[in-house]
């Protein structure tokens, strides 16, 4: 068996509005093999450009990357959550740098 090392891991925000993020979580493991889900949710905020504040909870998903040419699986993935969650804006970090996308 071939077991690949990870180079880095990405970390997914996601809002906890859905209460069966199934769909998102088998994204997950068809794009990278695997998560982990961190066992508590944080409690933020943000305000979008046109002025409007939004708070809620999250859930944090942490995916470990083999390459830096993961890049583009996570592109597609921060897609993915975004239309699943009906999200204007997906936060992610992802070898230290943070994108909302």
């Amino acid at each position: 068996m071939h077991i690949e090392r990870a180079s880095g891991t990405i970390s997914l925000l996601v809002a906890a509005t859905r209460p069966n993020p199934a769909a998102l979580e088998a994204a997950i493991i068809d794009s990278f093999g695997g998560f982990t889900l961190y066992p508590a949710s944080a409690v933020g905020g943000w305000r979008n450009a046109a002025g409007v504040t939004f708070s809620d909870a999250t859930r944090i998903y942490g995916i470990a990357v083999v390459t830096i040419v993961d890049g583009d699986k996570l592109g597609a993935l921060a897609r993915f959550a975004k239309a699943f969650y009906a999200q204007e804006a997906i936060f992610i970090r992802y070898l230290g740098i943070i994108e909302i996308l």
